[in-house]
């Protein structure tokens, strides 16, 4: 049989299955970016029996310009040269990488964001990995982002059937506590949608 490269789009999902493989690492990762967004207020909503998740968060938002670039691998605002790649890391996500991966397994992917010095909210949607539109939204009351993943681990079927209710709800916990330790100076909230029911609430200090 013959030697040859990858088709791109099994590149493609190499790389993703490599950097998100769990429901609690997609969170992470997007709590990750509402951190470096500046954000104090983090609401994470889950329903692992529908594969969902929604984060809100009170960062900085997107500006338009910079959302069109939003999920695109290897496009950051975080890094701009080597010496910085290597000696300078001062965000948790700068690669570019963690955005492309997750919405390369999730059936659907919204962002919904307010610039910190815009007046308007934008939507980007993403299908099957693909992206959708950029359209106008109903007008959040102030800045910020919320991301909502629907059908996560779609295209993986045996990563999505690991995914159980009580487990990954522990883990997540778990990882927002620690999280809620580092970062006194932010809340963090964390809803079961499966119940309705409040599972963990960490107030910041001031």
């Amino acid at each position: 049989m013959e030697i040859k490269s990858l088709p791109e789009e099994i590149n493609e999902r190499i790389r993703s299955d490599n950097k998100i493989n769990s429901f609690c690492q997609c969170i992470l990762e997007l709590i990750f970016n509402s951190l470096d967004a500046k954000a104090t207020s983090i609401v994470i909503r889950i329903n692992t029996e529908k594969h969902q998740v929604q984060i809100i968060d009170n960062g900085n938002g997107i500006s338009l310009s910079d959302l069109q670039n939003v999920g695109v691998r290897y496009m950051t605002s975080k890094c701009d040269s080597l010496y910085v790649y290597e000696n300078k890391h001062k965000y948790y996500g700068y690669r570019g990488e963690a955005l492309a991966s997750i919405l390369s397994v999730s059936q659907k992917l919204i962002i919904s964001t307010r610039h910190i010095e815009g007046e308007f909210t934008y939507t980007k949607t993403f299908e099957n990995g693909t992206f959708e539109s950029t359209v106008p939204a109903k007008v959040r009351s102030s800045k910020g982002t919320t991301v909502i993943i629907i059908g996560f681990f779609f295209n993986c079927p045996v990563k999505q059937k690991r995914i159980k209710n009580s487990v990954d709800l522990n883990s997540i916990k778990i990882t927002l506590k620690a999280l809620a330790i580092i970062h006194p100076t932010v809340s963090f909230s964390l809803r079961d949608d499966n119940t309705g029911k409040i599972l963990l609430n960490c107030f910041k200090t001031e």
